[in-house]
């Protein structure tokens, strides 16, 4: 019995110094000039048609930035519905949630490379 009490204090105690000797794990994270490129690249991009809140259009007047204000390849692009799926919030998890990043990638890069649609400010 009381080789078995040594035993358990002597490989809690090995567990304790093991767990107390590993370094803590370093987080990298973004500086704020990337996030702040970030932002812009998407802004000068994608945000046009999905909104810079990620939230997509429904067609409403009062969207932001204003479907008026985009070039004549954007609003061509959108459609007369002025419809675009949001990149956030429950509608995109039901229909990306499910996927890779790999896939969704890919499906921004068919956007992208498609000759029909001129993506002003996308290669700056």
């Amino acid at each position: 019995m009381i080789f078995r009490t040594i035993l358990l204090v002597g490989v809690v105690a090995f567990g304790c110094f093991v767990l107390t000797a590993q370094q803590a794990a370093s987080f990298r994270i973004f500086t704020a000039e990337q996030a702040d490129a970030g932002r812009l690249a998407y802004e000068r991009t994608c945000g046009k048609c999905h909104t810079n809140k990620l939230i997509g259009r429904k067609g409403d007047t009062s969207e932001l930035p204003p479907l008026t204000s985009l070039s004549a390849s954007y609003q061509e692009f959108i459609g007369p519905r002025g419809f675009v799926a949001p990149l956030a919030g429950k509608v995109f998890l039901e229909r990306w949630g499910n996927k890779t990043a790999a896939q969704l990638i890919a499906r921004f890069q068919e956007t992208v490379d498609d000759p029909y649609f001129k993506f002003e400010g996308f290669r700056q």
